[in-house]
């Protein structure tokens, strides 16, 4: 019986789960990168959210100090941000206080709009139930890009 009913929702739970595809770039002229950033977003003028991607490029150098004797030196990485893009998600709207995406599986709550504790500004607390996932390819010298909105 507790078999048959864990079945029964773990069925309805992966029935629920939806993934679209918001961007998909396939372009010679993208920046070479080797790291991503997704931030799930909302434009609180429109109330339409929205999934900022920036993609870095992480560059390692040796940094010296002291005299020519006494020559100390490190490995440093920096990190240069090298594209940013902001993508619309179709159906990410505010509802009142609640980030909800309406898509073919229903309404699924994403986050919450709330102030901040500390600086008191605008704030997306997210449920976990939406996330942004990032492909990073490159074929034959021809970098693709895919970004993937996901529901559980």
């Amino acid at each position: 019986m507790k078999f048959g009913l864990l079945a029964l929702f773990l069925g309805i739970s992966i029935a629920n789960a939806s993934e679209i595809t918001v961007l998909d770039v396939l372009d010679s002229s993208l920046p070479n990168y080797n790291s991503t950033n997704t931030a799930i977003q909302i434009n609180t003028l429109t109330n339409q959210g929205y999934i900022r991607l920036t993609a870095s490029k992480e560059f390692n150098h040796v940094r010296c100090s002291g005299t020519r004797e006494d020559r100390n030196c490190d490995l440093e990485t920096e990190s240069l941000q090298v594209y940013t893009k902001d993508i619309d998600v179709t159906g990410l709207t505010l509802d009142g206080d609640k980030l909800v995406y309406r898509g073919e599986a229903g309404a699924i709550e994403c986050a919450t709009l709330g102030t901040s504790r500390v600086f008191h500004v605008p704030t997306l607390y997210l449920t976990g139930n939406c996330q942004a996932k990032v492909m990073l390819k490159k074929i034959d010298g021809i970098s693709r890009l895919q970004l993937n909105f996901v529901t559980k």
